[in-house]
């Protein structure tokens, strides 16, 4: 092979190669922008997928869907709110469950947890909080997201009846 015939392959394949680098980043910048939710509002996704019978060079697989048939799902504000309560609750009640006889059963004392603030042993009844009778996690909770660390606590500790001040 003569050398401008090798000079013109080269050429060639260093532009094909070229080429291929800017389509990829013109597919990448249009696949990878943020669908517009006007746009997937105003066009459903198709109810199912339909196969074509025209042979195709790239793989199914390569092709990025078009952007009318993204799905866009705005965040649920409430449900997000639920969700945070939730944890919230389950973080200020760790190592507290329902006492059947009545009250607040202290099973656990995890380090940092609330329980462990209050100084209250496993094994512990926590009957009332700040003057107020307490059947469930919840509304200690409840109290302690109105009121914080309560100030005055009732507990029944091996059958006795002792009071925190």
């Amino acid at each position: 092979m003569s050398k401008p015939e090798a000079a013109s392959r080269y050429a060639l394949i260093a532009g094909l190669i070229a080429a291929a680098g800017v389509v990829t980043w013109m597919g990448l910048a249009v696949y990878n922008r943020p669908p517009l939710e006007r746009a997937a509002a105003t066009h459903p996704a198709p109810a199912a997928a339909t196969t074509s019978t025209v042979a195709s060079t790239t793989p199914a697989s390569a092709t990025p869907p078009p952007a009318s048939t993204v799905a866009v799902r705005a965040p649920d504000p409430v449900a997000d709110t639920l969700q945070q309560d939730q944890r919230q609750v389950a973080k200020i009640t760790r190592g507290l469950t329902a006492n059947p006889g009545g009250g607040i059963l202290v099973e656990a004392v995890p380090q940092g947890s609330i329980a462990s603030q209050l100084r209250v042993q496993p094994g512990d009844v926590i009957v009332s909080v700040n003057g107020q009778a307490v059947a469930s996690p919840e509304e200690f909770a409840r109290i302690y997201r109105e009121q914080g660390l309560p100030r005055q606590m009732t507990v029944i500790h091996d059958g006795r009846e002792m009071h925190h001040h």
